[in-house]
């Protein structure tokens, strides 16, 4: 017969002691103190850890032009049973900057405004009584500004605008 041992805590991996109480054959159970009597010997002599191959190669970038992630994993080989070791982290995500020959050609043009002009309402009718506030999920696009006119030049939330610099520009 198997020992009946789990890896990390799992509460349906009980037993009866020898008082008929439960006690615990998980590995969580060293933590808790509630370990079947005979779990070092049985669980530990018999615990296989977690084994995992090497990193796969990292992903291109989720972004042709700018900011972006690369991702990458690895595979287990061997599963913890009895006790051994958990898994360590099978994925891996790291930032990186997309830089195709496309993003030269890209060209769009946008009213950069402050944060005080956006539009959070649900108001269909324009009717002040009627507004909802609402949520939209947002992100970020990176602008070069070519121009900024000579008004935006007095205010203070217009001094980041300056010739040929990378903005970010929030969207919804």
């Amino acid at each position: 017969e198997s020992p009946n041992c789990c890896t990390g805590r799992d509460n349906d991996c009980f037993d009866y002691s020898k008082r008929k109480t439960v006690c615990f054959c998980d590995s969580y159970c060293q933590k808790t103190r509630d370990c079947c009597e005979d779990y070092q010997r049985v669980c530990q002599i018999s615990a296989i850890d977690c084994e995992v191959g090497s990193w796969g190669p990292w992903s291109s970038c989720s972004s042709p032009c700018g900011v972006g992630t690369k991702e990458r994993s690895r595979q287990v080989s061997v599963p913890p049973r009895n006790g051994g070791t958990p898994c360590p982290t099978l994925k891996q995500r790291r930032g990186c900057f997309g830089n195709n020959v496309i993003c030269n050609t890209a060209k769009e043009v946008a009213k950069i405004l402050p944060d005080s002009f956006k539009r959070n309402f649900k108001d269909p009718w324009r009717r002040p009584h009627m507004l909802m506030k609402e949520e939209r999920d947002s992100y970020c696009v990176y602008m070069r500004v070519k121009l900024a006119s000579a008004a935006c030049k007095l205010k203070l939330w217009s001094a980041q605008l300056v010739r040929e610099r990378l903005v970010c520009a929030e969207c919804q």
